[in-house]
């Protein structure tokens, strides 16, 4: 289960969610750094440990995020789902504006503050996903991989120790420093009050779970092993952001991507 992993992305300008996402990425980050290394995977010496997490996850999931997901999709029309996904990822483009000037990319750089910008204004606060069909187009696609996980890859740190998060899922260490970062980042962190960010933050999560509903029910289906699955799908996702190099497989992460 890794809904929340990405709804963090989606709903991280919230204070509340930010605090969530460093407490237990800097919780899993201490844990798994204290427990000794296995050898199955290089990657994954802490399998072990990642799969009691990942059963924890996954019970968390089938028992309150799948069944809201659902209820979700059946209640809002996809108009509706869409603008929500608008304004979760309009949240956001300060952090990818400070991340794409990070990385020292202008192009990015420049194409998230005429985002934020026209979107905030043109499209009532990022209801509207004005800016995208403006010439020049300002295309979400140009910041993809605007956060500090991808920073820290492309100064050098390309492979990190796999990790699962509780509540949050699959990561890495480089990821979950990241997510920190980024959480102290955002303006939201320091201005929403606790009950806005608390709302944004269970819609966001609700909302990115929805969206790779048909993904994931497929990918569980079709793995001998669901775990090794998603550690191999996010490892080759994080990999192909930062440095290029093509994905095989299920990509999944892409479609998370898809919605910041």
């Amino acid at each position: 289960m890794f809904g929340p992993s990405v709804a963090l992305r989606s709903v991280s300008a919230t204070g509340a969610a930010r605090r969530l996402a460093i407490a237990l990425g800097l919780t899993a980050v201490l844990l798994a750094s204290s427990l000794p290394a296995a050898a199955q995977t290089p990657e994954d010496p802490l399998e072990r440990f990642n799969r009691g997490v990942f059963t924890f996850n996954q019970v968390i999931d089938g028992a309150f995020l799948r069944p809201a997901a659902v209820t979700y999709r059946g209640v809002v029309p996809e108009y509706g789902r869409e603008r929500v996904g608008n304004v979760l990822s309009n949240l956001l483009e300060p952090v990818r504006f400070l991340n794409a000037i990070l990385q020292g990319d202008a192009e990015a750089a420049g194409n998230t503050f005429g985002r934020f910008f026209i979107n905030t204004t043109l499209g009532v606060g990022g209801l509207f996903d004005v800016a995208a069909n403006l010439e020049p187009p300002y295309a979400r696609e140009v910041n993809r991989g605007k956060e500090f996980g991808v920073t820290l890859g492309r100064w050098g740190w390309e492979e990190s120790t796999y990790i699962v998060i509780p509540l949050l899922g699959p990561s890495t260490v480089r990821d979950g420093i990241g997510l920190g970062v980024d959480a102290v980042s955002t303006p939201w962190f320091w201005v929403f009050p606790a009950e806005a960010s608390w709302t944004l933050t269970g819609v966001g999560i609700v909302h990115a779970r929805e969206g790779v509903l048909d993904l994931l029910d497929d990918l569980e289906r079709t793995s001998l092993d669901f775990y090794a699955s998603l550690r191999s799908t996010y490892l080759q996702n994080r990999r192909f952001v930062i440095t290029g190099e093509t994905a095989t497989g299920d990509d999944i992460f892409d479609e998370f991507d898809d919605l910041d």
